[in-house]
């Protein structure tokens, strides 16, 4: 049975107020972050049987932690609660969360909401429970709670809660602070100032807005503004504004200088657009003008210890008319990044000095000083005041663009802490230096004596200095420079001597020498030599007796103990004795453990021995087979006795030997012993020392001088060609030749048929003679050929067809191609012909049975040019002048047709002379019928050109050539050569050439006389020296001019001479083979010659002409047909 419910109004308690106390208190200590409104609420609570506790708590969860009870409620009545309408608390954080709690206890059982449980309590029982949490809806909009609640267990406990709330941002504005704790009171044209709201809140929340006028209102004991809103591209908790900002334009914002302009943030309620959901304080900003800008700032650091530093300001415009200026440096400390000034100024410029230093935006400010710690610092302040109407106004010269905050850091003194270390012993090189710096700025250089040292670093030590005065010098990387400081590194005043050192064992005029330094051993083995130190120098030690610690080793290091020693007034003296050969060390050490080492040698001479040898063998053999000997060649012997080791100088005594007896040569105590004859000597010899040694040497004759001789059979070939070789045995050698005809080698050369005589000499003038006979076997020959060129290019009907006879045995013919390669095909069988033969060079090579060398014979076989017509395109002919067009060997044996331009026949040689201008027209046919075509212009002018020279028609190759100019009247005349000739020499009057190789080669004069050209061309054949005219020839240039005419001719010919100066002259003919066909034949002292020659056996063929006259030759070939 269920008591029943009791209900006294003494139990009802309503404890939400509490809640508001606590907040108030809160607000009094600390500006809250934002607000709550609760709104329109209702809590309903109801038990089965009596209600002895309903309790209501609502809690704000702050983001990083904590919490606050906005609300509580504790009423044990089953009643309806309707708190206040409207509740507003403070929070202090940002809310995350917002938890609601009930408890309601009945008489009988409890109820715990979410929970199936019950148990039997009283009512002094209470345990909080948690209803239901949820996040806060955003800021400055309503939102809505209703929970209600019954008893999951017969529902003995129900209720139910309901409100309404909204939370509101607490804003707050405040101007920055730019100088400390001093917030900023102005409004700047063209610089724009921040204004900071309170963090944390969404962007949307910040609204700016502005207000240019205030009035007050008494009714509500508080200004009035007539707020604008602040255009805004992005929102945030800061403001960067500028009057332009809020007046729209520079010049609207100068009309309103000196007033003031006032801001607020807002939230605007997102139930109701136009309604402030929340508004911060009220800043008020005063316009003014910003002072110049720093555009450029420089601080200038001091580079050396007590130096000022400066500061190069550049500002962004000059001063305004009405508009003054004072710039200050204020020294200060910096904490957190905030300078705070510790007194006045340091450096201050009035408006008059910054004007006066003011020049183009640009003040520099000099003799800062520098500043020794790093807690001071300098910041540059520019206060400015602008002047209107009759008022006036700071102008705005705050923040980072005005004020610069700087350092003048003072360069620690360049110092150095200098050590030295002298040296012990005289001469040595150990001392040192040691420097150790600090201060200026490093890195640093160092100077020794005025040489830069390659040192880096702040420490150092120069070590192996000698004795001497030593400057430093120290300087730092902006060349600051310390004092010099001058150190002397000593040493003792002498070394430690050996003073007779130089001392020899005698003296200049050999008595022995009392003070010498060594002694050698006196002889070979023995062991008598001394070493003697008098010494002086160095640092002895104290005791008179003993001022030197010394030793004496062997090289192997056994200490001599054979010494003694003395004082006197050369020094003291240590002498050791019994020394044999060998090197020595001597130690000599003094107080300073200086020492002085010497190496010294007692040397003992080389054994005392004699060689003898032959100065001059005796000349000749008594046997030689030669009466014209001189029998004082027989008995000139000289012999030599080379003496070494002992000690010279050396005594000789020379004995001859016959059968064992020994015969004293008076007066010979020479080394050298002269005038001898076979037998057998002697020599005894002694030196300074009193050692002894002899020797002896047998002397004999040379060998008997035999002779024998060799000879080679002459070649058929070359009649000159034959050798004879002599073959001397015995005597003395070199041997000298005299063969009779002149030749001097061991073996004659060039020797033809006959019989000769050679004569060989030894070096010593013993000579014997032989004799030798020569003669030649036949040589093989080509007596004729016969040669078939090419009709036409690229025809293989070429042959070849020869006679030849002589020859050793049988003779063998091979034919070779010009690549070296032998000919099968074509080949005759004897060997005599080939035939099917292309274009090319041929050779024949004739062998014989014998030693003579094979017979070659070079053939070519020609073939016609492509033809192709080699003719000038366009000539200008002088007036009077003709120009021949010269085709002669361009198409072998060719009949030609000139023609003019309408086709009218002008000649049908090889060569057109043309005397006119037109067009010229050539056709070549060859006879074979091939053709080639031409064509030139001829051109006329009014100028007259004589053009000619003078040159030989044959000459050979690597013989130099002359050419003389005959031309007359020529402004320009030019040689013209292939360019395979070698030019040795040109200019106007004559040329010298060589040809490289055999061949036909033309060669021409051009002249030129205004636009006219004449061109001289003459044909050359060019040849292989076969007779050596060119060879060891001094060339004199006699021969003007040598023509064979006619030529070529059957044997029946004239020879046209002119020389430079009367002489004889000399006519030799040759075959291509250099063979002289007739003896030459010499005709009388004169100038011109005309002779005509009738050689009717020559053969056809081709044949060299010779001229000598005076030391010149020349040269012409001859075709006989």
């Amino acid at each position: 049975m269920r008591r029943k419910q009791l209900k006294t109004s003494t139990m009802r308690r309503i404890v939400f107020f509490i809640v508001l106390l606590s907040n108030l208190s809160f607000s009094q200590e600390q500006k809250p972050f934002a607000y709550i409104d609760l709104m329109n609420m209702y809590i309903k609570s109801h038990a089965e049987d009596r209600l002895c506790t309903s309790i209501t708590e609502i809690k704000a969860i702050y983001e990083g932690g904590g919490h606050d009870v906005i609300f509580y409620s504790d009423d044990n009545s089953e009643s309806d609660i309707y708190p206040p309408n409207r509740l507003s608390i403070e929070l202090k954080k940002k809310v995350i969360k917002i938890e609601v709690y009930r408890r309601v206890v009945d008489a009988t059982y409890q109820f715990f909401v979410f929970s199936s449980s019950t148990c039997c309590v009283n009512c002094s029982v209470s345990v909080m429970e948690n209803l239901e949490s949820f996040n806060p809806s955003a800021y400055c909009t309503t939102a809505f709670f209703d929970y209600p609640w019954k008893s999951s267990r017969d529902g003995q406990a129900a209720g139910k809660i309901r409100f309404n709330y909204k939370i509101r941002p607490h804003h707050t504005l405040s101007s920055e602070k730019l100088r400390g704790t001093i917030s900023n009171t102005y409004l700047p044209i063209g610089t724009k100032v921040k204004l900071l709201a309170k963090e944390g809140f969404p962007l949307e929340l910040y609204n700016y807005q502005y207000s240019k006028t205030r009035t007050w209102n008494n009714a509500i004991n508080d200004y009035e503004y007539q707020w604008e809103n602040l255009s805004q591209t992005s929102k945030s908790h800061i403001l960067s504004v500028s009057a332009e900002d809020i007046f729209g334009s520079k010049l609207e914002a100068e009309k309103h200088i000196g007033k003031a302009v006032y801001f607020r943030v807002v939230s605007f309620d997102k139930d109701n657009f136009s309604q402030v959901c929340s508004s911060s304080n009220v800043i008020p900003l005063k316009v003014t003008i910003s002072a110049p800008k720093v555009k450029e700032f420089k601080p200038v650091q001091p580079r050396c210890p007590k130096e000022n530093g400066s500061v190069q300001v550049v500002l962004d415009r000059e001063l305004y008319a009405n508009e003054k200026a004072r710039l200050s440096i204020v020294q200060g400390t910096m904490v957190n990044g905030t300078f705070s000034s510790t007194g006045d100024p340091v450096i201050s410029y009035d408006n008059d000095q910054f004007k006066a230093n003011f020049k183009n935006k640009t003040i520099t400010i000099p003799n800062i000083a520098s500043l020794r710690d790093s807690l001071h610092w300098y910041q540059l302040q520019f206060i400015g005041k602008y002047y209107y109407g009759r008022d006036s106004i700071s102008s705005f010269s705050d923040g980072v663009e005005f004020n610069k905050t700087f350092r003048i850091v003072a360069i620690p003194e360049l110092k150095a802490e200098i050590t030295s270390k002298n040296n012990l012993c005289y001469g040595e090189s150990e001392g040192s230096i040691e420097v150790s710096v600090s201060g200026g700025t490093p890195p640093y250089r160092y100077i020794k004596d005025g040489d830069t040292l390659n040192i880096t670093g702040n420490k150092f030590t120069l070590t192996g200095l000698s004795a001497r005065d030593y400057t430093i010098g120290i300087l730092d990387s902006h060349n600051c420079r310390r004092e010099d400081t001058t150190i002397t590194i000593t040493e003792p005043v002498a070394p430690i001597t050996i003073v007779n050192e130089k001392e020899e064992e005698e003296k200049s005029n050999e008595e022995p020498n009392p003070s010498f330094f060594k002694k050698d051993v006196s002889g070979f083995g023995l062991k008598n030599g001394e070493i003697q130190a008098i010494l002086t120098g160095g640092t002895p030690f104290e005791a008179p007796s003993e001022p030197y610690r010394y030793t004496l080793t062997t090289k192997s290091g056994v200490v001599v103990s054979t010494f003694s020693t003395q004082t006197n007034v050369q020094g003291f003296t240590v002498r050791y004795s019994q020394l044999d050969k060998g090197d020595y060390i001597l130690t000599i050490t003094d107080k300073n453990n200086c020492v002085l080492t010497k190496t010294i040698f007692i040397d003992e001479p080389d054994p005392l021995v004699v060689s003898i040898s032959e100065k001059n063998a005796i000349s000749c053999n008594p046997a030689n087979d030669d009466p014209n000997n001189d029998p004082k060649l027989n008995k000139d012997g000289e012999l030599y006795a080379y003496v070494q080791g002992g000690r010279p100088p050396y005594e000789y005594q020379w004995y001859r030997v016959e059968a064992g007896n020994s015969e004293r040569l008076l007066g010979e105590t020479g080394s050298v012993l002269k005038q001898l004859t076979e037998s057998v000597y002697r020599v005894d010899i002694k030196d300074k020392k009193n050692n002894t040694t002899s020797g002896s040497f047998t002397l004999k004759f040379p060998e008997r001088l035999i002779l024998t001789t060799e000879s080679t059979e002459i070649r058929c070939s070359a009649p000159t060609s034959g050798t004879a070789k002599a073959l001397p045995q015995g005597g003395t050698p070199p041997y000298i030749y005299q063969w009779s005809d002149g030749q001097t080698t061991q073996t004659a050369t060039g020797l033809s048929v006959g019989k000769y005589f050679v004569v060989v000499s030894d070096s010593k003038g013993c000579s014997v003679q032989s004799q030798v006979v020569l003669s030649y076997p036949e040589a093989a020959r080509i007596d004729s050929e016969e040669i078939t060129q090419l009709t036409c290019y690229g025809d293989t009907n070429g042959s070849i067809v020869l006679t030849t006879s002589g020859g050793k045995g049988t003779v063998t013919h091979t034919w070779y191609d010009a690549s070296g390669r032998m000919l099968t095909k074509g080949v005759s069988k004897d060997g005599k012909s080939v035939k099917n033969l292309v274009a090319g060079t041929y050779k024949i090579v004739l062998r014989d049975e014998g030693d003579c060398p094979p017979i070659e014979k070079i053939f070519e076989i020609t073939q016609p040019e492509k033809l192709q017509l080699r003719l000038s395109t366009e000539v200008t002919l002088c007036q009077g002048d003709s120009h021949t067009f010269e085709l002669d060997g361009q198409i072998a044996d060719a009949t030609y047709r000139w023609t003019d331009a309408s086709g009218n026949l002008l000649g049908t040689d090889a060569s057109l002379v043309v005397h006119s201008a037109g067009d010229y027209y050539v056709e070549a046919t060859s006879p074979e019928g091939c053709k080639a075509l031409g064509k030139t212009t001829v051109k006329q002018s009014s100028q007259v050109l004589e053009v000619d020279f003078l040159v030989a028609t044959t000459s050979y190759y690597d013989y130099t050539l002359k050419l003389i100019n005959l031309s007359k009247k020529a402004d320009a005349l030019q040689w013209q050569f292939s360019d395979d000739v070698i030019v040795i020499n040109q200019n106007r009057q004559e040329a010298e050439v060589r040809f490289p190789k055999e061949g036909i080669y033309r060669v021409g004069l051009k002249g030129t006389l205004g636009e006219c050209q004449k061109v001289i061309e003459k044909q050359l054949f060019v040849e292989k020296d076969r007779v050596g005219i060119s060879q060891g020839v001094q060339v004199q240039k006699n021969i003007e001019s040598f023509l064979i005419v006619p030529n070529p001719n059957s044997g029946s010919y004239q020879l046209h001479i002119k020389l430079n100066k009367a002489s004889t002259i000399r006519v030799r003919l040759i075959d291509m083979l250099g063979r002289e066909l007739f003896a030459p034949e010499e005709f009388s002292e004169q100038t011109d010659f005309i002779l005509p020659f009738n050689k009717p056996t020559l053969s056809a063929g081709q044949y060299i002409i010779l001229i000598e006259a005076a030391g010149d030759v020349l040269s012409q070939k001859m075709i006989v047909k």
